[in-house]
């Protein structure tokens, strides 16, 4: 799945979840993993457009970032970053997702004293965990399809 619709789900399940009130840990975790998705996303469309360019046209700094990622202790560390970031978001996730349902009945005490759009936060909240588990599978699997296929983590 291409990185841009993966942005779109993960965008959505945050706004979804914020607006829930029920769901907001898992709101937070979502914005952890956009970082997991766009930080080595840039870095990768970056390599790959100085790569591009004409050895000519390249200053110092151009150069630099095209090298990034072409020595084995560079990938090695890009690689074992990527994995240690997916160990935390994953567990994270299901560390949220339990906290979040341990205190459900807290949370909807709060929600009906002081949120105006009460009806309809179940429905989010429904929608909201839906979405946040399809962006946490489908993140992890993009996550772990750039550390087989980019050449920026291949060891």
């Amino acid at each position: 799945m291409r990185a841009r619709y993966l942005l779109v789900l993960c965008m959505l399940a945050l706004l979804v979840n914020a607006f829930s009130i029920y769901n907001y840990l898992l709101a937070i975790c979502s914005l952890f993993l956009l970082l997991l998705l766009v930080i080595p996303s840039i870095f990768i469309k970056l390599t790959k457009t100085v790569n591009k360019l004409d050895e000519s046209k390249q200053n110092f700094a151009v150069r630099q970032i095209g090298n990034y990622g072409k020595q084995k202790t560079t990938r090695k560390m890009n690689r074992l970053s990527m994995i240690f970031a997916l160990i935390v978001v994953n567990v994270g996730a299901a560390g949220l997702i339990i906290l979040t349902y341990l205190n459900l009945n807290e949370t909807g005490n709060f929600i009906s004293q002081h949120i105006t759009w009460e009806g309809i936060t179940p429905v989010l909240g429904v929608a909201g965990f839906i979405l946040f588990i399809a962006s946490v599978l489908l993140i992890t699997g993009y996550a772990i399809k750039i550390l087989r296929k980019e050449a920026l983590f291949n060891v």
